[in-house]
C-alpha cells in the first residue's frame, strides 16, 4: 500500500480519502478543499522534518531528546498555523495520513479548545 490521506469535516471537506501517487492531480469547484487537501498532504509529507529539527535544536550538551508531548505541540502549532483556529473547533474533524501499512499520523479535531482537540 502507498500512502492515503484520510480527511474528514475540515473545512470545506465532508469526506475524502485519497491514495497519494507520484502525481495527484486535485479538480473541482472553487472552495470545494483542493487547497485543503493539497495543506493536508504538505502537513503530513513534512511532519519529519519537522521532527528531525526538533531532535537536531535539542541535541547537545546537556539537552534531552523531545518527548511525545514535546512533539504533539509542535504538529498542534503548525496545524493552527496553516489551517487557523477556526478549523481547529470543527466538529468531529479528523485526517490522517497513512505513510505505509504500519505508519500513520492521524489528528483527532474536536469542538473543544485546540489544547485538547489532539
Amino acid at each position: 500500500m502507498g500512502a492515503v490521506l484520510t480527511v474528514k469535516n475540515l473545512g470545506p471537506v465532508e469526506e475524502c480519502v485519497l491514495k497519494m501517487t507520484n502525481f495527484t492531480v486535485l479538480t473541482g469547484k472553487q472552495a470545494s478543499g483542493k487547497s485543503t487537501i493539497a495543506k493536508c498532504v504538505y502537513f503530513f509529507r513534512s511532519v519529519k522534518d519537522d521532527i528531525a529539527d526538533e531532535i537536531i535544536r535539542r541535541t547537545g550538551f546537556g539537552k534531552e531528546m523531545p518527548t511525545v508531548a514535546d512533539i504533539k505541540d509542535i504538529l498542534k502549532q503548525k496545524f493552527r498555523q496553516m489551517f487557523g483556529d477556526s478549523n481547529a473547533q470543527t466538529a468531529n474533524g479528523y485526517i490522517r495520513y497513512d505513510y505505509s501499512d504500519n505508519t500513520y499520523i492521524a489528528i483527532d479535531i474536536n469542538n473543544k479548545k485546540a489544547e485538547d482537540s489532539y
